[in-house]
């Protein structure tokens, strides 16, 4: 059963959530508030890895990775000190973003990823700066009939995430540059 711990070491207000590389919050997305279907959208959090720890990390999915249907994940991978990010639409077209990043263990550190459904647009973010922009994604909108899962995904692709995790936000639109900062 997944469960998770909180922690008072917050990159904002007085706790995290703390996952152990086991561990999995899942958050229903039947709410209209997270159905993005298919539109625009914005992922953002607040991450800090424990130093020491090995192999792709899932941060967030948003995806059944067993028949990869259409939604989203995003990984950190310390092996490669690397984020990355993967889309896959309804129609089974399908896009990937990987980019080098420092270690970023010990430290809070913000990632967010923004989705344009009419040009396919996404960026990804790390610390308020852009890091890559991929245009060739694509455009028939995600829809996935799947919870929303943070810190580990479910099956056996990535491992679990270890570190704390912060201000988690979901947005039914592509953030601003200016946001994405914040």
């Amino acid at each position: 059963t997944p469960h998770t711990i909180w922690n008072s070491d917050a990159a904002a207000g007085s706790y995290s959530l703390e996952f152990d590389g086991d561990d999995a919050l899942t958050v229903d997305t039947s709410f209209a508030q997270l159905n993005l279907g298919g539109d625009d959208f914005s992922l953002a959090l607040w991450i800090k890895p424990d130093s020491g720890t090995t192999g792709s990390q899932m941060l967030a999915q948003l995806m059944d990775l067993v028949n990869w249907g259409d939604g989203y994940y995003l990984t950190y991978g310390l092996d490669y000190d690397s984020l990355s990010f993967y889309i896959a639409d309804a129609g089974g077209g399908s896009a990937y973003t990987w980019v080098n990043v420092p270690d970023l263990s010990s430290a809070w550190h913000h990632i967010a990823v923004t989705f344009e459904q009419d040009s396919g647009q996404v960026v990804l973010y790390l610390d308020g700066l852009p890091l890559d922009l991929h245009s060739e994604t694509p455009t028939e909108g995600i829809d996935p009939d799947v919870p929303l899962w943070l810190g580990n995904s479910g099956d056996s692709w990535y491992g679990g995430y270890e570190g704390l995790m912060d201000e988690v936000r979901v947005y039914n639109r592509a953030i601003t540059w200016n946001e994405a900062r914040a």
